[in-house]
C-alpha cells in the first residue's frame, strides 16, 4: 500500500548550505506487529525549487528512505508453586503462586489488569485472594476479590494493579487465598490449581504485548 503525503511549508537554502529535514510519523495506533514501513521520496520530481529570481532549480540526488519494522514490545511471565507443593495446610493468608514479570527491552510498560484461573477439588466454597509483591508489600493498586466456584469447582478474578514494568525489569508477585474453609475430605489430598487461561488476560498498555501464546499453569498444590 502507497499512501503520498505532501509537505507545503516553504523555506530558504542559502547557497552551499545545507539542511536537514526530519520527517516524524505515527504509523498507527495499534501498529501490525513485524510489518515494514518505508518513508521516502519517491522521484526528485516531486520536489518543487526555485531560485531567487524565480528560475526552476534542478534537483539530483534522492532521498530514498530506510525500512522501518514495528519490533513487538513483549512481556514475559513465568510462575511456580509456593512450597510445599504437597501436604499444604490450609490457612487464612495462604501463599499458593509465585510469578515474574519480564519487561520489555524497548520501553517500560503498564499491567493494567490480570485475570487468574482457579480450578481444582480443593475449592467449594466462595474464598477470598489478593495478590502482594514479593516483599510482602501492596502490589499496586490490586485488592482482596472473591473467586466464586461454578460446578465444576472453577472461577476466575480480575485484578487492576495498574502497576509499571520498567526496561528489562524482573516484576515478581505472590498470590494469596485464604484457603482456611477449602474442603477437606478425610483420605484424600485435595488440589488447587492456578492458572492463566489465555495471552489476554494479562492485561497490558497500549502497544504492548505478552509473549504467550495459550494458558499457562503457575502453579499446582495438594492440600493435607
Amino acid at each position: 500500500i502507497r499512501l503520498p503525503f505532501r509537505f507545503d511549508k516553504q523555506f530558504v537554502l542559502g547557497k552551499n548550505k545545507n539542511r536537514t529535514l526530519i520527517l516524524r510519523a505515527s504509523v498507527s495506533a495499534t501498529p501490525v506487529i513485524n510489518s515494514n514501513h518505508i518513508f521516502n521520496v519517491a522521484s526528485v520530481a516531486d520536489i518543487d525549487a526555485i531560485g531567487k529570481l524565480g528560475e526552476q532549480v534542478t534537483v539530483s540526488g534522492g532521498a530514498p528512505g530506510q525500512m522501518l519494522k514495528i519490533e513487538p514490545i513483549l512481556v514475559s511471565m513465568t510462575g511456580g508453586a509456593t512450597s510445599p507443593t504437597t501436604n499444604h495446610v490450609r490457612k487464612d493468608l495462604d501463599e499458593v503462586a509465585n510469578l515474574t514479570l519480564r519487561g520489555s527491552a524497548l520501553v517500560s510498560v503498564k499491567l493494567q489488569n490480570l485475570t487468574l484461573t482457579f480450578s481444582g477439588g480443593a475449592i467449594g466454597n466462595n474464598f477470598s485472594v489478593n495478590l502482594k509483591s514479593a516483599n510482602g508489600a501492596a502490589f499496586g493498586k490490586a485488592v482482596w476479590q472473591v473467586c466464586a466456584p461454578n460446578e465444576s469447582f472453577t472461577c476466575s478474578v480480575t485484578f487492576a494493579p495498574d502497576i509499571t514494568i520498567g526496561k528489562s525489569q524482573s516484576l515478581g508477585f505472590k498470590v494469596i487465598v485464604n484457603s482456611s474453609d477449602f474442603n477437606n475430605n478425610a483420605n484424600t489430598a485435595e488440589t488447587l490449581n492456578v492458572s492463566i487461561a489465555k495471552p489476554s488476560d494479562i492485561g497490558l498498555s497500549a502497544g504492548a504485548a505478552t509473549s504467550l501464546t495459550g494458558p499457562l499453569t503457575v502453579s499446582t498444590i495438594s492440600y493435607q
